[in-house]
């Protein structure tokens, strides 16, 4: 009589099978994080935005979508976002998917009404009374610093400057050797407000129509006023303080 391993091996292997799905391990759901380049979360008019995933596990794939404005790519890791020409808030959506598991990030960008910020207007004031010896002959300066002394926003440009300095001689005029008076912008322009031909008390105000080349000049850095006695004179004077009146504007 011939003995058959049919039946047998069918059960095994069936045995086996019902092993191997129940170690099956389970899905691991993934976690997703997007960021993108643009400051302040906003971007003019039709302007673009850079947006990158970084997901794990890495096997997971990326779907993007957008409420307003076009996708360089609607999958991947990387996507630019290109806004629309109508001004809004929009939302940008990266959807990780790993079988059956998701993970979702999403970014709202704000879209301004005109093709660049709105430009925002301010004004800082301050000064240095600190005193300064006026060599005679010789040079001297006294030094003003935003943002260390006064904040003032990243990239504001000067649309006016007014300055009123106090020079001090014992309060003779006639003590006054012959100078050179500059006012410094940080980015090392000057504009000159009294020379050596000139005579009398350099103090005073000097308004902001004195100072139109400083305008669009970076506000932030070391503003300097720079005294030059030029004639050997007995009599000792000082920078007592000088006063800064910037009006400036700024993009956010």
């Amino acid at each position: 009589m011939r003995t058959s391993w049919t039946a047998p091996l069918v059960v095994l292997a069936s045995a086996l099978l019902l092993i191997v799905i129940g170690c099956t391990p389970p899905v691991t759901k993934p976690t997703i994080t997007i960021s993108h380049n643009a400051g302040g979360d906003s971007v003019a008019l039709n302007g673009t935005v850079a947006f990158t995933a970084v997901v794990t596990p890495t096997a997971a794939t990326v779907a993007w979508t957008a409420t307003g404005g076009t996708l360089s790519a609607s999958s991947g890791l990387t996507t630019t976002w290109t806004a629309p020409g109508t001004a809004g808030d929009y939302t940008i959506t990266a959807i990780a998917t790993n079988s059956t598991e998701h993970d979702t990030d999403a970014k709202t960008i704000k879209v301004y009404g005109t093709t660049t910020p709105p430009w925002l207007q301010g004004e800082v004031e301050f000064d240095n009374i600190d005193e300064y010896i006026i060599p005679n002959p010789g040079m001297t300066y006294s030094p003003i610093r935003f943002p260390d002394d006064e904040w003032t926003p990243d990239g504001a440009l000067v649309d006016s400057v007014a300055v009123e300095i106090d020079i001090n001689y014992g309060g003779d005029p006639d003590s006054v050797p012959m100078m050179n008076v500059w006012i410094e912008s940080p980015d090392g322009s000057r504009v000159q407000i009294r020379n050596e031909s000139q005579s009398g008390d350099p103090s005073g105000e000097y308004p902001s129509d004195l100072f139109v080349a400083f305008r669009d000049k970076p506000v932030n850095g070391t503003w300097r006023l720079i005294v030059q006695a030029t004639e050997v004179n007995p009599v000792v004077g000082a920078i007592d303080g000088w006063y800064l009146d910037i009006k400036y504007r700024y993009q956010q």
